[in-house]
């Protein structure tokens, strides 16, 4: 006869029906309190060195695959290239290619942030901190008032409008830099008897408007008058007739490509040069909205100039 067990204590029972996790507490306030400032630090560094440690598994897979990509026995400076005697041209090409640069880099001239590459944009913000003037104008202008700040902001609206009602009459603003301060002085640079009172469209302040380059260019002997005379006299009936006029000339010969930019630098045009294959033509345009040709053309002052030069020189 098999009779039943009255105690439970074999029964299967489920944990969440026994044991109920409100029933503990999970905090170490109890436990911190016996453990000192020094052991709480040693325990963390000590699991750090746990956790950053790296198992026997990972160290062999991380060995194996520095080994096939660049080999047991590499050295610096080879490109990741592992050296051995049936490597080609080309790869011992890289290797001394790469070890040159290697001796010859130091650690300054290692830029990681590609500012070599990029140029650098000064922004009208990032001016404030590099010139100390700007940045105590700005600081004087941002101290003042809404309404003394208006003012300043409408002042400089209205100069930049008279500015601009003065060309329309024309007249043109001309800083120093137009000038050759340098040749100012000679007496083949002075105004011409009988011009006008404008020295902005007197010759010898046009003339020095034209590049350095070519300023030379019409300064050497057997330059071609009879070019220079026409082409300018074209341009300045063209223009005074219409300002928003435009032309448009085949010139295939370098020379003349040149004397025609002078020409229309001395007329305060812009001059450019296109190119349509194996034809070469020039585009002259007036970027201002009124033309006023020069007091005396340019041929006619590089006469005068050049006989003022040969009167000098003897």
């Amino acid at each position: 006869m098999v009779y039943k067990r009255k105690d439970e204590k074999f029964k299967l029972i489920k944990v969440e029906d026994e044991d109920n996790y409100a029933d503990y507490l999970f905090s170490d306030s109890e436990e911190t309190q016996d453990i000192s400032e020094e052991d709480r630090e040693f325990r963390k560094q000590l699991l750090a060195a746990v956790l950053k440690t790296p198992t026997n598994r990972q160290k062999k897979s991380y060995n194996r695959a520095v080994k096939n990509y660049i080999g047991d026995n590499v050295e610096i400076g080879t490109d990741g290239v592992k050296i051995n005697n049936q490597m080609g041209a080309k790869k011992w090409r890289r290797v001394n290619n790469a070890s040159m640069m290697v001796a010859l880099t130091k650690e300054d001239d290692i830029i990681l942030d590609g500012s070599d590459i990029v140029p650098s944009v000064v922004t009208a913000f990032s001016q404030l901190f590099i010139d100390s003037d700007k940045m105590k104008r700005w600081i004087n202008f941002d101290s003042k008032s809404e309404e003394e700040q208006r003012e300043i902001l409408e002042a400089i609206q209205l100069h930049r409008l008279n500015k601009t009602l003065l060309e329309e009459e024309g007249f043109v603003e001309i800083t120093n830099d137009d000038i050759d301060s340098d040749n100012s002085s000679n007496d083949d640079d002075q105004p011409i008897k009988g011009e006008g009172n404008n020295p902005v469209y007197q010759a010898v302040n046009c003339f020095n408007r034209i590049d350095r380059k070519l300023r030379n260019s019409l300064g050497k002997q057997n330059i071609p008058y009879d070019f220079i005379q026409d082409f300018d006299e074209k341009i300045r009936k063209t223009f005074t007739q219409n300002s928003n006029a435009e032309i448009l000339e085949p010139m295939y010969a370098s020379e003349f490509r040149k004397y025609a930019r002078a020409i229309a630098q001395y007329n305060f045009l812009e001059c450019l040069t296109i190119a349509d294959g194996e034809k070469r033509m020039i585009h002259i345009s007036n970027k201002k909205s009124f033309y006023i040709p020069p007091y005396t053309p340019l041929g006619s002052y590089l006469m005068m100039r050049s006989s003022t030069l040969t009167r000098t020189q003897r």
